[in-house]
């Protein structure tokens, strides 16, 4: 995919370095861990895995560029710890942040279009406080890869499995994606059945009560003389919003998680991204990321 920047001359020097060194990652390994506990602090947020030995699974910590989520003390080991007879699936964190959830918790779901691993349960560790309404579930994905409900554990608290599989992450924030990773989103638009026909798409703020695009509808007037659809995707079903994806060979939208959509679009397709504030710092090296994909 070629990449085309139109701004100022310092913005897009700015931007072309962002991305320099973007890359595909094709090495992605998985471990296998006997015994090993889940591990929840739900006073800090801190979670990861650790072996039958009390060591820390370093590949169970999600990354962004070089950095972690915290790990959880060791001493949580030493409390009387549940057990659940199972070999699971670890696939990360639950998070508020549905464009979040997008890139950095399901960059492990690779592993389940794989029939090695067919029928295992998953597990997600939920640290989203109880009163918080989220926007998404994690179920509307998990339906599209074709997991059972019953086979999905949201887990609430530090247990020790039969055994853990975790999944290298397959895209990190800013630096990597892989193909691997967008595997994962095609094999979900090929689960929704036949596409909506639209093939120029561009995926609106404008129904949005908060964080809106000023003069957001004069650009989406714009776009429409052009022959694009006008998209509020937060309308529609996830899997209609998955569907809508898949005809499409040009999306446009401003910078934002609703142009992460371009995760669902065949290969060769073309992504507009609008700036949307005159800051230097967006999120443009990500969306490049998801593009490049």
């Amino acid at each position: 995919m070629s990449t085309k920047i139109y701004a100022a001359p310092g913005l897009k020097k700015y931007q072309e370095r962002a991305i320099k060194n973007q890359y595909l990652k094709s090495d992605l390994k998985i471990e296998h861990i006997d015994s090993g506990v889940i591990a929840i602090d739900n006073a800090t947020g801190a979670h990861g895995i650790f072996d039958k030995d009390g060591k820390f699974v370093k590949s169970s910590l999600q990354i962004r560029k070089d950095r972690g989520q915290f790990i959880p003390n060791e001493n949580i080991l030493n409390a009387e710890i549940p057990l659940i007879d199972s070999d699971v699936i670890y696939l990360g964190n639950v998070v508020d942040a549905y464009g979040h959830f997008l890139l950095e918790n399901l960059n492990r779901a690779y592993v389940l279009l794989d029939k090695k691993y067919s029928g295992m349960k998953c597990v997600f560790i939920n640290n989203v406080p109880d009163d918080f309404e989220m926007a998404y579930s994690p179920y509307q994905f998990t339906d599209l890869l074709g997991i059972k409900r019953s086979d999905v554990i949201i887990l609430n608290e530090t247990t020790r499995f039969k055994s853990v599989i975790v999944p290298e992450q397959s895209f990190n924030i800013p630096v990597f994606s892989s193909k691997k990773f967008g595997e994962t989103f095609l094999y979900m638009a090929d689960s929704v059945g036949g596409g909506s026909g639209h093939k120029k798409i561009y995926v609106s703020r404008g129904s949005l009560s908060v964080r809106k695009t000023y003069g957001e509808r004069k650009i989406e007037e714009i776009f429409e003389k052009n022959g694009f659809y006008i998209a509020y995707p937060e309308k529609l079903p996830y899997d209609q919003q998955v569907k809508l994806m898949k005809d499409c060979v040009e999306l446009a939208g401003a910078a934002g998680s609703a142009l992460h959509w371009a995760l669902f679009l065949k290969p060769g397709g073309r992504v507009i991204q609008i700036k949307r504030n005159s800051k230097y710092k967006d999120n443009f090296d990500v969306q490049h990321l998801i593009d490049i994909t």
